[in-house]
């Protein structure tokens, strides 16, 4: 399976901007969310592995926290000892077929 990055990157800024970009706590997790991304792809290319593993890698550093702006949207927290497991958000985020993230991501 291909993965097509710009089409992953794309449903990812088009789900954050959902969210007050401004606040920067949302900044904060897009930036992380790009970070993680990058550095999955670094770590999967040092490892020689395939361009389909590194590109999945890449993906899941890119899915790894969508749970989080909705946990803040809720809860006004990143702590889930505070408000809900942000892993729970994140399932709901990316299989609930009335997502908009769930839908784009069923094209990748």
């Amino acid at each position: 399976m291909k993965i097509d990055r710009a089409r992953a990157q794309r449903a990812f800024a088009d789900y954050a901007a959902h969210y007050n970009t401004a606040d920067p706590k949302v900044k904060l997790k897009i930036d992380h969310t790009y970070r993680v991304a990058a550095l999955c792809s670094r770590i999967a290319e040092s490892l020689s592995l395939p361009q389909q593993d590194i590109d999945l890698a890449w993906l899941s550093g890119i899915l790894h926290d969508v749970g989080r702006f909705e946990q803040l949207r809720r809860y006004n927290t990143f702590m889930d000892a505070q408000s809900v497991s942000h892993a729970a958000l994140s399932v709901s985020v990316l299989f609930d077929e009335g997502c908009c993230f769930a839908k784009k991501l069923k094209r990748l």
